[in-house]
């Protein structure tokens, strides 16, 4: 990979005061002054049965009444790494709502 003496933030500053700055422009802009680009992953797990599925939803609503990730982890008696791995899998699953946010810590 070619390096630079660019950052990233002025690459992306340089391109949003061009006129129609998009996304794909931004990415291409990085991509061109040598920084590398990954496309998004979703998470390495997401439920696979019923049981799984309903914890996921339960932390979700959870998460939408201001329950931080360790107030849900009490509550459904798990460890706080998987309540982030519930919650990313609501995340992707749109559970959280667009309004909702990230947990707290």
């Amino acid at each position: 990979m070619p390096t630079t003496t660019t950052s990233p933030a002025a690459v992306l500053r340089r391109e949003l005061a061009r006129p129609h700055a998009t996304p794909a422009r931004l990415l291409r802009a990085l991509r061109t002054a040598g920084f590398e680009v990954r496309a998004a992953q979703p998470p390495a797990w997401m439920p696979s049965t019923p049981e799984a599925q309903h914890l996921v939803e339960r932390a979700a609503r959870l998460a939408r009444e201001g329950k931080t990730r360790d107030e849900i982890a009490a509550i459904l008696l798990k460890d706080k790494r998987t309540i982030n791995r519930y919650l990313a899998a609501a995340d992707v699953l749109g559970l959280l709502g667009s309004d909702a946010g990230e947990p707290p810590e």
